[in-house]
């Protein structure tokens, strides 16, 4: 008897254990094929600061809360003829913030101050990037160029991008910060013959099955120097958000005083990127382009 009611007890907690397994691994296969949460809307995070003829200007955006950083951009007081700001770095600090700083270029009388803003584009479960950044020496001399270029590898897939250069004494003029195919951010400057100096170009990279959409708007071309130009580059659909942009200009000389435009602005506007800039000099008509970077 006593036989019999161990066997039965032995089946019991043999079936019990079987159930236990097979809720667990029902378990655990349900939380393998749950579905990440989809990354929120894009917030903007911005901060201010100003230069003058003796003090560079620094801005640095902070995202809120949980939200990541998926991208950055600028503003400042638009260029004219008697002062121009010089924007020499656009970089993301860390994952949640985005930093930018300028130079007062060329003041004429009356001598004044240019008001900066940087900007953050932030989400909610946005993937992790990781940083890359190259660095390239940039001559002693009057010439276009050089360029640097930062590469993802593996899966990872650009997500935006940024630069940074020296600041004072002014060596060399950011003209082109933007995606270069298939997956690399490329940054391109006007090296003002006014000594050595460095180039290091960012490039954020995640973890994304599909690469970004890169619509592209060109503004108007022009020859005045006292002009400026704006290009806004839209995403398609209302299904694709704008997260991050780039800018170029061209065509590129050095021939006399250069020709090449101040950029002032390069954010977010609406669901597309806004770039402006001031056309600083010129003997070719030139133009500026937009380029937002969707998904």
């Amino acid at each position: 008897m006593s036989s019999r009611r161990g066997t039965r007890a032995l089946i019991v907690l043999s079936l019990a254990a079987v159930a236990f397994m097979a809720a667990a691994w029902a378990a655990d296969a349900k939380k393998k094929h749950k579905k990440p949460h989809k990354p929120g809307p894009v917030v903007t995070a911005s901060a201010s600061g100003s230069a003058d003829s003796t003090n560079p200007g620094q801005a640095t955006a902070a995202c809120p809360g949980k939200t990541r950083a998926v991208g950055g951009g600028f503003s400042e007081t638009p260029a004219n003829n008697e002062l121009a700001g010089l924007v020499y770095e656009s970089q993301m600090i860390g994952t949640n913030a985005w930093r930018v700083s300028v130079l007062a270029v060329d003041p004429g009388p009356p001598s004044g101050s240019i008001g900066l803003t940087a900007y953050a584009y932030c989400r909610r479960n946005a993937p992790k990037t990781a940083a890359v950044g190259v660095p390239v020496s940039t001559p002693n001399a009057l010439q276009v160029g050089p360029s640097a270029t930062a590469s993802c590898g593996g899966r990872r897939k650009p997500v935006a991008g940024g630069f940074a250069t020296d600041g004072a004494p002014i060596r060399t003029f950011v003209v082109e910060s933007l995606l270069s195919q298939p997956a690399s951010w490329t940054t391109n400057v006007l090296s003002a013959g006014s000594g050595a100096g460095t180039l290091t170009s960012y490039v954020y990279c995640a973890k994304r099955k599909k690469p970004l959409g890169a619509p592209t708007a060109t503004s108007p071309q022009t020859l005045d120097i006292d002009q400026t130009r704006t290009a806004t580059a839209l995403c398609p659909t209302a299904k694709q958000s704008a997260l991050s942009g780039g800018f170029s200009q061209g065509p590129l000389n050095v021939s006399g005083n250069g020709n090449f435009f101040y950029i002032y602005e390069s954010q977010r506007a609406g669901n597309g990127w806004r770039v402006s800039g001031f056309f600083g000099d010129g003997n070719t008509p030139a133009t500026l382009t937009s380029t937002v970077y969707c998904g």
